[in-house]
Order: C-alpha cells, then sequence, then structure tokens
C-alpha cells in the first residue's frame, strides 16, 4: 500500500535539495573534462558517442522517462487499495515488476549489444556532415565501449518509478551523482589523462558510473520485496501489463523522437568547426543545471497527484497543481534567465577557462548559451503538460506533438545553420553555433502551444492565454530586475574591472537585481510570488499556511 501522500512543498523540497547537490556535482564534473580536454575532438567524440547511452539511461531511464512514467501510472492506482485488497494488489505489484524488469533487461542487452557491433556505421550516420575520420574513429570506439549503459537503461527508470510510487525521493534524486562522482575520481586520479586524445577514459567512467547508479536504487527496492527474482509469466500479469504497454509504447516512440531531435541537432553541428557540438551541449548542460533542479523537484512529486487525482475523478486538482507548479516555476527561473544573459560569458570565463579549455571555446559556448536562456519557460510548462496527457492514459498526443517538433527543428536547422549564413552572411557571426540552441527554442514552443490547446479535453483552464498572461508580469518584474543590474554595472564600469572586484561587483549586481525582481513581483500582485512568501512566513512564525 502506497504511504500517505506528503505536502507538495515539503517533497518538492526534499527533491530540490539533493537534486541541487547532484546538478553541482554534475557540473564540477563538465568543469573537470573541460580542463582536462578542452572544447576539442575528444571531448565532441565523447559527447557524440554518449548520445545513445545517454538516451536509454537518462531519457528512456531516468525521471520522468517512458519507464519512470509508465511504472507510476500503473503502480499508483494498482497500490492505491486499502483493506483486505491490498495485500493482494501489492504482491501483484511484485510480479508485475519482475515480468517487466525481466523484458526490459533481454530487449535492452540485445540492442546494446547491436548498437556496440554496428557502432562505426552508427557513428558515421551521426557525423555524415564530418569529414574528420579521426573524430568518426573515435566516436565509434567510445560507443562500442559504452553498451552497458544502454543495456541498464531501462531498468533505472523502472527502479526510480517504483521508488516515487512508495514516496521516496532522496535515493532516487541523489543517484544521478554516482555517474559525477566515479568521473571526478577518474579525472583527478589518472595523471595520464592529458595523453588521452581520444576521450576513452570518459567512455570508461560513464560505465562504471552507470552501474553504481543503478545499484544505489537496490537497497530500498528489496525491502519493499521488488528486484528479488526475474519472471516471463506474462500471462499472470496481463492486464496491468496491457495497462503500462498502452503508456510505455507511445512514451517510448516519443522519447525516440526527442533523440532524433538531438541527432539533427548534431548532424547540423558537423557542419560547423571543431568544438561546435561540445558548444552546444555545454551550454545545455549548463542551462540543465537550474531546469533539473526546479523541473524534477516539480515533477517526481506531482505526477504521483495527478495521478491520483485523475484516479479519484477530480480533473480540477490536477489543472491546481498544474498551475501552481508551472507559476512558480516561471517566477524562479525568470531572474535566472536575466542573470545568464548578463553575465554568461563572464561565468563561463570564470568557472572553465582554465587547462585546456580556452578563450575561443569560451565564446563559443557563450553563444550557444545567449539563445539556449530563453528555452526555459516553454520547457518547464511543455514537460508538465505531457505528464498531464500521461496521467489521462494518453500518450499518443504527446508522441505527435513531439513529431510535429522534429520536423520544425529539422525546419529551422536548416534555416539558422546552411540557408541564412548564405543568404545574409552577417547572420552567420550573430547566431553561429547559436542557431541550433535558437532551433530548439522555437520547436519547443510551438510544441508547447500545440499540447495546451489539445490539453482542453481533458482538463480547463491549462490554456497559453492564462501561461502567457503570468509571463507578461513575470517579464516585467524581469525587466526591472536587469535595469537595476545595468545601472549597477555602468556605475562601477564592469567590463573594464579585474577579476576579484568584477566578481564584488557581480554579487552586488545580482543581489541587488533579487531585490528588484522581488519587490516587482509583490507590487504586480503575482500570486505564486505571494504564496511563496507566505510559505516562508509559515515557517518563520505560527501563521497559519494556505491550504495546499
Amino acid at each position: 500500500m502506497i504511504p500517505a501522500k506528503k505536502s507538495f512543498f515539503k517533497a518538492a523540497g526534499t527533491v530540490a535539495g539533493v537534486t541541487l547537490a547532484s546538478k553541482l556535482l554534475g557540473a564540477l564534473r563538465d568543469w573537470a573534462i573541460m580542463r582536462a580536454y578542452g572544447a576539442s575532438l575528444a571531448t565532441d567524440a565523447y559527447f557524440t558517442a554518449v548520445q545513445l547511452p545517454s538516451f536509454a539511461l537518462i531519457l528512456l531511464g531516468g525521471v520522468g522517462g517512458p519507464f519512470h512514467s509508465a511504472v507510476v501510472a500503473v503502480f499508483t492506482k494498482l497500490l492505491a487499495a486499502s483493506g483486505p485488497q491490498a495485500e493482494h494488489n501489492e504482491q501483484k505489484a511484485r510480479q508485475l515488476a519482475n515480468v517487466v524488469v525481466t523484458l526490459t533487461l533481454l530487449v535492452f542487452t540485445a540492442v546494446a549489444l547491436l548498437i556496440a557491433w554496428q557502432a562505426t556505421p552508427i557513428t558515421r550516420l551521426f557525423l555524415q556532415g564530418s569529414q574528420n575520420e579521426r573524430l568518426i574513429a573515435a566516436a565509434s570506439h567510445q560507443l562500442a565501449l559504452m553498451w552497458p549503459v544502454i543495456a541498464i537503461g531501462g531498468v533505472v527508470g523502472l527502479a526510480l518509478g517504483l521508488q516515487n510510487t512508495y514516496q521516496h525521493f532522496f535515493w532516487p534524486s541523489l543517484s544521478p551523482a554516482a555517474q559525477s562522482l566515479v568521473m571526478i575520481a577518474i579525472l583527478w586520479a589518472l595523471p595520464a589523462i592529458s595523453s588521452d586524445t581520444t576521450g576513452y577514459w570518459l567512455a570508461f567512467g560513464t560505465v562504471l558510473g552507470s552501474l553504481l547508479q543503478f545499484a544505489m536504487q537496490l537497497p530500498q527496492l528489496w525491502k519493499h520485496g521488488y528486484f528479488r527474482g526475474v519472471s516471463l509469466n506474462v500471462t499472470a500479469v496481463k492486464p496491468e501489463l496491457a495497462q503500462m504497454n498502452r503508456i510505455l509504447t507511445p512514451a517510448l516512440a516519443t522519447s525516440a523522437l526527442g533523440q532524433l531531435g538531438i541527432m539533427l541537432d548534431l548532424m547540423f553541428a558537423a557542419l560547423l568547426p571543431l568544438g561546435a557540438w561540445t558548444a552546444v551541449v555545454m551550454a545545455n548542460r549548463l542551462i540543465q543545471l537550474p531546469i533539473g533542479v526546479m523541473q524534477t523537484a516539480f515533477l517526481v512529486p506531482v505526477f504521483p497527484r495527478f495521478t491520483q487525482a485523475v484516479a479519484a475523478g477530480q480533473p480540477e486538482q490536477v489543472a491546481r497543481d498544474y498551475k501552481l507548479g508551472v507559476n512558480a516555476l516561471l517566477l524562479l527561473s525568470t531572474p535566472l534567465i536575466v542573470i545568464l544573459l548578463m553575465y554568461g560569458e563572464s561565468l563561463i570565463r570564470l568557472v572553465f577557462e582554465h587547462g585546456a579549455f580556452n578563450a575561443h571555446d569560451t565564446q563559443l559556448v557563450s553563444q550557444a548559451l545567449g539563445w539556449l536562456v530563453f528555452l526555459m519557460p516553454a520547457y518547464f510548462a511543455r514537460d508538465a503538460m505531457t505528464r498531464v496527457f500521461y496521467a489521462f492514459d494518453d500518450a499518443q498526443t504527446p508522441f505527435w506533438i513531439t513529431l510535429q517538433g522534429i520536423v520544425l527543428k529539422l525546419v529551422f536547422n536548416a534555416l539558422f545553420i546552411v540557408l541564412l549564413p548564405k543568404w545574409m552572411p552577417q547572420f552567420a557571426s550573430v547566431l553561429g553555433v547559436g542557431g541550433i540552441c535558437l532551433a530548439t527554442v522555437l520547436a519547443t514552443a510551438i510544441n508547447l502551444v500545440a499540447l495546451s490547446w489539445l490539453s482542453r479535453k481533458f482538463v480547463k483552464g491549462l490554456g497559453i492565454y492564462a501561461l502567457m498572461s503570468n509571463l507578461g508580469q513575470l517579464t516585467l518584474a524581469g525587466l526591472a530586475m536587469a535595469g537595476s543590474m545595468l545601472a549597477i554595472n555602468s556605475v562601477f564600469n564592469f567590463a573594464a574591472l579585474p577579476l576579484l572586484p568584477a566578481i564584488g561587483v557581480m554579487s552586488l549586481s545580482v543581489f541587488t537585481g533579487f531585490g528588484v525582481y522581488a519587490l516587482s513581483a509583490w507590487a504586480l500582485k503575482i500570486p505564486e510570488g505571494r504564496y511563496l512568501v507566505s510559505r516562508v512566513q509559515h515557517r518563520l512564525g505560527p501563521t497559519r499556511p494556505p491550504a495546499e
């Protein structure tokens, strides 16, 4: 039986804290990689080769991935029973888990071995715009080394989903840090790493880290009676397996389309100078630090709430949780967008420009980051809305919308990377590698509009109009923040300052900007801002908290 439902904000706070620690370790891992290799052939090869393993481990097996979503949707309803039925359903859940784990391991291992066997032609497909044979050879060898990551990807997703179903959030949120710790240890412990021009040690660290991540899931699941055996007794759990399949199959296809979008970006990046794909990946990693913390903190605890509300016939509760969570994420992300637009290049130079990472690499990454920051609002709202469709057992609609997004990315990438530089060469210097990021932003925003329109068949009030109204108010608060920060930069002549005084001015600017943003949000009567303030007041005093 599932434990009593935890407070949304309490669960979100737990997830946010642990995820932040995990993301900071990930940032330290990226710093170590950039310090050792820079934006080079080795990193281009690694970030090319790791796409399929990452697809299996993060997109398919991560929080919010198909396996996680299907497990939460099916097991939450199965384990919601009470009384005599509860024990029967718990036994059924264990049987179902054993069957799904066995099938997943068999299928994913077969696919992983096939990919390892055909690593070179697969890599050539990804890098068909490149004529660099050394890059292709290094990437194909790394891909062949990382086949175990693909084999366990789906099983990690099953484990994460089961733990979230039982209201366990700490270890699932912390487990991605395992890979970062292993990578950092390898880069620190091997002085000869500077002679590794092909990045093989990066592939080796990815394999060890993924195995450790899987191992971290097992103790709690073992206590609940899961993962204690294998089974192919499909007949015993046929109805439940069919229910999982109705969600899992379209969701897998949707994730596969998302991976296809990444491959399209990679193909167009291969048309740009060496280091372009590393710049796109690093800009995405920097964006994913705040996005990952905030989105995971929201989606992990709220998806079971969506599913429980649907099972209880309370669609209005789905709408309430959706709007509260997404608007709170937008409230928190707006100042981050302002900070990254204003100080992105300075932060990249300060953090990464060491060792093999040089000024040219800083320029590449900051060019990509300058466009990718605008992804945050649409990314939050789209992914949360996708979970609404899953809660209503509709995985087909997100699939078709994702397919639309792939077509849009193809069009926008062709426009920004190939056509505009030919028609108007001045755009090449403005967009450059950032054109790939801008294509992602535009495709995601259009997908959100389409999902928003189609969500009306399930829940009223998730439309894009309410979202845009709130976003308009937040934009005004963000502009006020930006104005205050620009004023401080102008007074102290920030651009001409040496390192330590520049850090001091940057800190003063950010602190002042946050204050101006908070006052602006309060003056504009943004509900989520007042709600979050009331939560803080409740922590500091006896005031009764608002209803959740």
